[in-house]
């Protein structure tokens, strides 16, 4: 069984307010890649593929007008100028998605 699912990663000198009052958009909990590895050992699972995604923070984009942030061409937009960003700004992406699969029972721990 393959799972697909996605967090928020940060590394350990990320700050997890924004300065603006915003915390409630950030997680409680920022994890580092052994603070992440740490917590997956404790499972049966184990990731087989990892990577980046996306640099632009949408859920600031909602407060955009209508037209941007809910036409199908203004999301097109937007999400070119984001894959734009993602690829050119891949280190500072905090967005992490994963593909966890179940270990076979030889080797869970």
């Amino acid at each position: 069984m393959t799972a697909r699912c996605t967090t928020r990663f940060a590394g350990p000198a990320f700050n997890a307010t924004s300065g603006s009052g915003a915390e409630e958009e950030f997680h409680p909990v920022l994890y580092t890649s052994r603070s992440f590895g740490d917590l997956l050992q404790a499972t049966t699972l184990e990731v087989v593929e990892a990577w980046r995604y996306r640099w632009l923070p949408r859920n600031h984009l909602s407060r955009l007008p209508a037209i941007m942030s809910q036409s199908p061409a203004g999301v097109a937009i937007i999400n070119s100028i984001d894959a734009g960003l993602e690829r050119v700004l891949a280190p500072f992406c905090q967005n992490w998605a994963f593909v966890l699969v179940k270990r076979p029972a030889a080797t869970e721990r």
